[in-house]
């Protein structure tokens, strides 16, 4: 027998090999699914997490994230939450001229009942900025106590 006979049959015995592995695997996923729970509440065990967060001065449609001393400072937080149990959202605000010095907060916003995995939070933020340059914390809680990651911005007053 030569050597390209025996080439293509261990060609042919790998792919072989490779096909059934590549089937299996396959099968797993449609069988097993992707690792989600198969609980009645759809519960993914999921933390939430915050996606982004803009600032917005004096009723702007327009993100900033310079402001001026008396201006009316909003926010947007794009929210995320795969099992639909986020309940509050925390921001603290550091000046950052003090470092360590907590300007205001934590503020604890309460969230409506979440029906979508995206959820965006539009919020007035109810304290007055003096000139100054501060840092600004997110953390999103949901109703087992998973919290996300910590999401800062810093915004600069003048």
């Amino acid at each position: 027998m030569n050597n390209s006979g025996k080439m293509e049959r261990r060609v042919n015995r790998v792919l072989k090999a490779v096909s059934l592995l590549l089937s299996f695997i396959l099968c797993s996923f449609l069988v097993f699914g992707c690792g989600v729970s198969d609980d009645d509440d759809g519960d993914r065990e999921t933390a939430p997490t915050i996606r982004a967060v803009y600032f917005y001065k004096n009723a702007s449609t327009i993100p900033t994230s310079n402001f001026d001393a008396g201006d009316d400072i909003s926010f947007d937080a794009h929210l995320g939450d795969p099992d639909l149990d986020i309940v509050t959202l925390h921001v603290i605000i550091f000046d950052l001229n003090n470092p360590g010095t907590v300007y205001d907060g934590p503020t604890v916003y309460e969230l409506d009942p979440v029906q979508l995995p995206e959820y965006t939070f539009s919020q007035k933020m109810d304290v007055a900025l003096s000139a100054n340059e501060y840092r600004v914390d997110f953390q999103a809680v949901d109703e087992k106590g998973r919290v996300s990651l910590i999401f800062r911005k810093k915004i600069y007053v003048k």
